[in-house]
């Protein structure tokens, strides 16, 4: 494997994934060692586009302080069904012919049906919003409720508190 110690490393584990076959490749909950003080976290999204062409995202996501229970399968969940709307470049569908003629910041021209269809870069930011909403919430959540006895021995919060608040964070 490689280890991740910064974005170039990320983009080559990126690389090395896709060499394998996948067409689609996203990395997640990375904590780069040189040149972040622990105040954020980063996920990495790359797409083969056509060939050896691909695009490549970086996000980078506030850390909020804790360990909590679930998030991983929540990453993986929210990934799956926003990657259900991703524009396929590589198809002669709709969606190809609207991902070579809008980037990421663009919006469906007036009277197309495109409405729904997302970029990499849109899923990416989805995800990590929807990841930090809904861990900000636990957050508060567990420094709200917890008390002395709640604390485990060594100092860590209790598991039930860091368990997250899906359903409180449906709305958000």
């Amino acid at each position: 494997g490689i280890k991740l110690k910064n974005s170039n490393d990320a983009v080559l584990a990126c690389e090395s994934i896709h060499a394998l076959g996948p067409d689609l490749v996203v990395i997640t909950s990375i904590d780069f060692l040189e040149g972040n003080e622990g105040n954020k976290m980063f996920m990495f999204g790359s797409r083969r586009l056509q060939g050896n062409k691909f695009e490549i995202y970086q996000v980078d996501i506030p850390r909020i302080p804790g360990k909590y229970t679930g998030t991983g399968d929540l990453c993986a969940a929210i990934l799956l069904a926003h990657t259900s709307s991703l524009t396929n470049p590589a198809s002669n569908n709709k969606s190809s012919e609207f991902a070579d003629t809008c980037t990421s910041s663009e919006t469906p021209a007036a009277g197309t049906n495109e409405e729904n269809i997302l970029s990499l870069a849109d899923v990416l930011q989805k995800v990590a919003a929807t990841m930090f909403s809904v861990i900000k919430r636990t957050f508060e959540f567990s420094c709200l409720t917890q008390t002395m006895e709640d604390t485990s021995q060594n100092g860590k919060s209790a598991v039930r508190f860091n368990e997250l608040r899906l359903i409180q964070s449906k709305n958000d």
